[in-house]
């Protein structure tokens, strides 16, 4: 089986959710997992009348709440037409009522804490799943929508939770595999999950490449797919500059780096559990499918791999990508160079008089961390 991760750009509409169950039409003989973010800036409205509800302002967060589930309306409607719009519409409006309930309650109670801004963040991808299955089935595809925080059991740390990886798996198994086993497409929420007393818990920004990777390896997926609406990792940001160029091969060590100073296409960290069963990890525009073409599977020796478009992040297990450049004939020489773990990271960058030293980075084996503590040593 596959795993695949659509984020918010990819199910931002209609149209956008009809370009993704084609996607999906031509992965069923690979029995694929779906895991679908919020609509693209739903995240962040949540989050708005959640601080709004909180600082007591009870008209500002409903009329967020009003304008959000317009929205969704509209898009569900166009989406499915008018007979599945009203067999989806009362799923919606219990989800509506129920989060402008909570936004009543913030408000009554005067106070926002973690816990309640964690289980109001996750309405958009609880949200999105429901409107995705529906769409997929109604377009011959034959999907279920799942409840993530069935399946990903965390603790309790609100906010950026981390996930429990033995008890994860067995409810994946227990949950997700008997359809998969039936022929069913699962359609999942990244980035919510629940503790296991049943608390609605959040894996923080970028949660939901982490669900996939969750799921992906709980599941022993033979890779896992992640869809955004560029074809890979770029210079810069191709929205503010249009002369972006696609890096075509970097390390991992290097993609880190890249996300640590603002890179937004893909966080490596949230990977590792893909990392730890050395699943090939592909990241794929929605907006261009035929890229995908391209792809070939890393094979990297005794290590792991990110393929980007037709680009490659990966450095083995404990590998670092060392370039050199020739003066005389002025090209640039690449090797591949395995250091142990525990040693320091290699270049004048080290060294405390140059301009971008930032301390002593020791490597590591990322395995196990916490994408946010990962991130934090680069």
């Amino acid at each position: 089986m596959i795993c695949m991760k659509f984020g918010g750009t990819s199910v931002q509409d209609a149209q956008a959710i009809d370009r993704i169950a084609a996607i999906v039409r031509e992965r069923l003989p690979e029995n694929p997992v779906v895991v679908v973010s919020a609509l693209a800036k739903i995240t962040d409205q949540l989050l708005a009348m959640a601080a709004s509800a909180g600082a007591g302002d009870r008209d500002k967060a409903l009329e967020l709440s009003r304008a959000a589930r317009e929205r969704h309306y509209s898009t569900a409607s166009e989406l499915l037409g008018t007979s599945g719009f009203a067999q989806i519409h009362p799923e919606l409006e219990a989800d509506f009522n129920a989060l402008d309930d909570l936004l009543r309650g913030i408000v009554a109670v005067g106070e926002l804490t973690l816990r309640t801004t964690d289980n109001v963040a996750g309405f958009g991808e609880r949200i999105s799943g429901r409107m995705v299955a529906a769409a997929f089935s109604l377009r011959g595809i034959n999907a279920t929508s799942v409840d993530s925080r069935k399946c990903l059991v965390t603790d309790a740390n609100f906010g950026r939770a981390i996930p429990q990886f033995e008890e994860t798996t067995a409810r994946l198994a227990e949950i997700v595999r008997p359809l998969l086993a039936r022929g069913r497409v699962p359609i999942m929420g990244g980035f919510i999950g629940s503790t296991r007393e049943g608390i609605p818990t959040t894996l923080g920004r970028g949660g939901s490449d982490f669900t996939a990777a969750i799921v992906g390896a709980g599941l022993d997926a033979t890779r896992i797919e992640i869809w955004t609406d560029v074809d890979g990792m770029m210079t810069t940001d191709p929205t503010l500059c249009p002369d972006a160029k696609r890096i075509k091969t970097i390390s991992f060590e290097e993609a880190a780096e890249l996300a640590y100073f603002g890179a937004k296409v893909l966080h490596p960290a949230t990977l590792l559990p893909a990392i730890q069963k050395n699943i090939p990890v592909l990241v794929l525009n929605s907006r261009n499918a035929k890229n995908e073409r391209r792809l070939r599977p890393p094979s990297l020796p005794g290590g792991y791999g990110l393929d980007l478009g037709s680009q490659r992040i990966g450095n083995g297990r404990f590998q670092r990508i060392d370039r050199r450049h020739c003066r005389r004939s002025g090209k640039t020489r690449r090797r591949e160079v395995r250091r142990p773990k525990g040693d320091r990271l290699s270049g004048r960058r080290k060294h405390p008089q140059h301009p971008r030293y930032r301390g002593p980075c020791v490597w590591r084996d990322p395995r196990g961390d916490h994408p946010d503590d990962f991130a934090g040593r680069f």
